[in-house]
């Protein structure tokens, strides 16, 4: 499985009216830290500013990210978790949440929260390829297989949603739509080298499908 990419980073403008001044400031101040590599002062300046703020969802979705920057995937969790708590319908916090809570090997978890997000946004291709992804994780090939394509409605030349297609394809022990997929994911992208590596095995495994 391809990875799942880098987490939505917090979205929020200069002129946010559900932002006071003086977190903002204590955002940006973090976000300048984090910037410089000064992870720990970044840190202690978004937990400042959840004190003041905490209705304020971006600071848990600036925070979490920073975590998972850090390889601290768990307290990375928890806090895209309490932001939920603030927010259910959050959309970066339920994208976040979801792939951190896959990279934990919590997949029911990830389910959950992934199913939440495509709810609300049915057409978004990055969030097809997530959900997509975690179903794969439980065994639900067919129902991975019907997400992505429904992903690639939105966006048909998207490699990554193309080659965990030939994924779950292979999983349910379809070969010819496999290949099938994987070369489309390299017609789309000449550089996609997953998908090159897959075609390799299939082509010439004397098992192919056992070897993906």
């Amino acid at each position: 499985m391809g990875g799942l990419g880098s987490l939505h980073p917090p979205a929020y403008g200069q002129s946010d009216p559900d932002i006071p001044e003086v977190v903002r400031e204590l955002m940006d101040a973090a976000r300048r830290d984090q910037e410089r590599g000064r992870l720990g002062a970044a840190i202690d300046g978004y937990r400042e500013a959840l004190k003041l703020s905490p209705q304020v969802v971006q600071i848990y979705v600036a925070l979490g990210a920073l975590y998972h920057q850090q390889g601290q995937r768990q307290e990375a969790l928890e806090i895209f978790q309490q932001g939920l708590k603030q927010d259910p319908a959050e959309q970066a916090l339920l994208r976040n949440a979801a792939t951190v809570a896959l990279e934990l090997a919590q997949p029911e978890l990830a389910l959950e929260l992934a199913e939440r997000a495509v709810a609300s946004a049915p057409d978004d291709a990055d969030l097809r390829y997530l959900h997509g992804a975690v179903l794969r994780r439980l065994g639900r090939a067919a129902e991975a297989v019907a997400t992505l394509q429904r992903g690639l409605s939105a966006r048909p030349k998207d490699p990554r949603l193309l080659f965990s297609l030939g994924n779950a394809h292979h999983q349910l022990g379809a070969l010819e739509p496999a290949i099938a997929a994987f070369r489309a994911a390299v017609k789309a992208d000449r550089d996609y080298l997953p998908a090159h590596y897959n075609l390799c095995l299939l082509y010439t495994s004397p098992s192919p499908r056992d070897m993906i």
